[in-house]
């Protein structure tokens, strides 16, 4: 799965890469790996679309349908008593972080009072073009190693 992973977005010369980034011009960067675990693993693909996002904005069903996913994620966690992730570590979580256990429902409050305008608000002013940082480790002494800035940043 390593090497399935890597076929298919490993690069720039990678089968998805290739077909979403350069043909379908549908997404910035696409990447994918495989990660094994004892009684189960995960293969991931994962495909960055900012700009558009950016512009576009995303659409209120597509609020609505994250708002109403984060409510059934918390709901099913409430079915399990104990153990990670489950009521206890969610009322421990809430009383942790607000002095109060039972504070769900000003938590899904503050989701369900989320609008359209705001998620673009908050991708335009901390998901930017420009919002990285480069870092270079080089050998003591080679600076000129080190990655350069260019005129676009």
């Amino acid at each position: 799965m390593d090497v399935a992973a890597n076929v298919l977005a490993g690069g720039k010369n990678s089968r998805l890469y290739k077909r979403l980034v350069y043909d379908l011009q549908i997404a910035q960067n696409v990447s994918a790996f495989q990660s094994s675990k004892e009684l189960g693993s995960e293969f991931c693909i994962i495909a960055t679309e900012l700009d558009k996002l950016e512009i576009e904005g995303p659409t209120q069903r597509e609020v609505d349908r994250t708002v109403n996913g984060y409510e059934a994620s918390f709901l099913d966690r409430l079915e399990r008593i104990g153990g990670f992730g489950g009521k206890s570590d969610a009322l421990n979580g809430y009383y942790f972080r607000t002095g109060n256990p039972d504070y769900f429902n000003e938590d899904m409050a503050r989701y369900r009072a989320v609008s359209v305008d705001d998620v673009t608000a908050m991708i335009q002013t901390y998901l930017r073009d420009n919002g990285r940082v480069v870092l270079s480790v080089v050998p003591e002494g080679r600076p000129d190693l080190a990655a350069t800035k260019t005129t676009s940043e």
